[in-house]
């Protein structure tokens, strides 16, 4: 499982997204220390970052660099279960929809990978408590319960929605549409929570604090490449209240 995908150009390395190409950075080096383009590198107080650590991984450190970074720490590496990987794993660019700017996920992609990942008798969600109904909108509160493993993993959260009004007199369509969407967006916030979607937070991995072991997850998931049927949850878990 490939997270970059590294190019030689002059001057340094193309490093671009193993899903998105589209998505890409330069590294470079001037002065033989190493830059990248990313916004992640510009923030960052050790002066790294992970298409810098991609390219050392790859191709090694010049000897001026090496120099010139002895210090510098490495963004540490993490592992991580094939599930959590799964779940984390950037959605397709054709199932990422833009609204006013902002790029989300729908929620049936959401519940999709949530079958996908857990399998469909290993999660559930409900509303707790009535929804909020303001001037505007509608607040829900629900929690979603996931079964990983031998393990009951518990995600509370907010979700809310805009009524949509008639053009006519202003009047409100829908009440129950506004509910449901508003707990749609409730489930969605709730599996942020569990790693879906957060990659839509940062073009370029700059929102995570380690690198992903690659090797780890790939051995795992040709050992079990499909988590949701490794661990059914135990049947009494099954009781849980809807």
């Amino acid at each position: 499982m490939q997270q970059f995908i590294t190019t030689k150009i002059p001057g340094g390395y193309r490093v671009a997204h193993a899903d998105d190409p589209k998505i890409f950075f330069a590294v470079t080096r001037p002065n033989g220390k190493m830059l990248c383009t990313c916004s992640d590198y510009q923030n960052a107080p050790v002066g790294t970052c992970d298409h810098i650590a991609e390219v050392i991984a790859q191709h090694g450190r010049s000897a001026g660099e090496r120099k010139g970074q002895a210090k510098a720490p490495a963004i540490p590496e993490i592992r991580k279960t094939a599930t959590a990987w799964f779940l984390e794993h950037p959605f397709r660019v054709d199932q990422i929809k833009v609204k006013d700017g902002v790029k989300y996920i729908d929620g049936a992609s959401v519940i999709q990978r949530l079958n996908d990942v857990l399998g469909t008798a290993n999660w559930s969600f409900r509303i707790l408590g009535e929804p909020i109904q303001l001037q505007e909108e509608v607040i829900v509160r629900g929690r979603l319960t996931a079964w990983i493993g031998d393990r009951k993993v518990v995600k509370e959260d907010f979700g809310a929605h805009e009524y949509a009004r008639k053009k006519s007199d202003k009047s409100i369509i829908s009440r129950s549409d506004t509910i449901k969407s508003a707990t749609t967006d409730c489930i969605k916030r709730c599996a942020h929570q569990l790693g879906v979607g957060l990659h839509l937070y940062s073009k370029d991995g700059s929102f995570r604090s380690f690198r992903l072991s690659r090797s780890e997850v790939a051995a795992q998931a040709q050992t079990n490449p499909h988590p949701s049927t490794a661990n059914p949850r135990p049947e009494e878990s099954r009781k849980e209240a809807v």
